[in-house]
């Protein structure tokens, strides 16, 4: 709704449509013809800005003096060309209600306004080619991006972030993995989490918020370090990983990225998008067992970590799947 009374005639209206229902221009729960009806009432000439819910860029060239806001993931003449027939129809529609006769009886039935939803509904599978040009608008939203890939263990979060930033270029995009604050054996073994490891209680969570949100404010002239994970020593590794402040895109991959549970629960709020890897559980298993192995663990202990620990960690952030932006199916 307006930032002030639309009886003041302010310079700029900012209609809020859509609040609530993220992109869906014309939903929600303002009555937007009501809306609408009012600034034809009062003859408002001076420009709207339709915005969404995120940072985006304004689309010139509209007529009526609009500006409107694209939606940072779809970044096109779609939604310019839907909010300006929207926006028009919608003022065509006022006016003829304004000069049509009054009318005994009851209102008419009005068919529901036309949605444009710039970011799709959440859906078990996304082609690699779909997930890339999803990735491609965030590195191309302007400023810089955090993108959060979540899922339990053997999920193929890694896999995925991994192909993004290579198809990407390191000119476009960087992966900064949750892995690489875990901590070292020789704390864990002082804690005595040795069988543990994997689990949130293994990890520095404060450490890795202080770093995103280092890396969502990128200062000129100033490389971030953050650390890696070497998987052949299972170990963390400081300033492996140099992120520059014109990178715009930051992918950054791990089971605990929407673990609803302190002191992981800042995370979500630092990133722009998430995204949920799934995977059947039998294979995802396997795929687990074999990892552990080929990192150098007997058959026996691989088995035996998978089905206690690993296990334990992907019943305890299941629950993350139903917050993230999107669900995608592994494979």
């Amino acid at each position: 709704m307006p930032d002030a009374s639309v009886g003041a005639v302010t310079p700029r209206a900012r209609p809020r449509p859509g609040a609530g229902n993220r992109g869906c221009l014309g939903s929600g729960t303002a009555d937007v013809p009501a809306f609408f009806h009012t600034l034809a009432d009062i003859g408002y000439q001076t420009p709207i800005t339709c915005e969404s819910l995120s940072s985006a860029v304004a689309a010139p060239g509209l007529p009526h003096g609009l500006t409107v806001w694209h939606h940072p993931w779809s970044d096109n003449t779609d939604l310019a060309a839907h909010a300006r027939s929207y926006t028009a129809d919608q003022f065509e529609a006022a006016r003829a209600r304004l000069q049509a006769p009054t009318r005994p009886g009851p209102r008419p039935v009005r068919a529901p306004p036309p949605v444009y939803s710039p970011t799709p509904p959440k859906a078990p599978a996304m082609t690699p080619q779909q997930l890339l040009e999803r990735a491609q608008c965030l590195a191309g939203a302007g400023g810089r991006r955090l993108l959060g890939i979540a899922g339990p263990p053997g999920a193929g979060k890694t896999t995925l972030a991994e192909y993004l930033v290579g198809a990407l270029g390191a000119d476009r995009a960087v992966l900064v993995p949750m892995d690489g604050f875990h901590l070292a054996d020789t704390e864990l073994r002082r804690l005595g989490l040795t069988g543990r490891k994997g689990a949130p209680e293994t990890f520095d969570p404060y450490g890795y918020t202080a770093l995103l949100r280092r890396l969502r404010a990128p200062r000129p002239g100033e490389t971030v370090y953050a650390p890696g994970f070497d998987r052949e020593l299972e170990q963390p590794v400081a300033g492996t990983i140099p992120v520059p402040p014109e990178i715009p895109l930051v992918i950054t991959e791990g089971n605990y990225l929407l673990l609803d549970e302190a002191p992981w629960l800042p995370v979500r709020e630092l990133l722009d998008e998430s995204w949920w890897v799934d995977l059947d559980t039998e294979e995802r298993v396997r795929r687990l067992i074999d990892r552990h192995e080929r990192f150098g663990k007997p058959r026996d202990e691989a088995e035996r970590f998978v089905l206690t620990s690993d296990e334990a960690n992907a019943r305890l952030v299941a629950p993350g799947r139903a917050a993230a932006d999107f669900v995608i199916k592994g494979g």
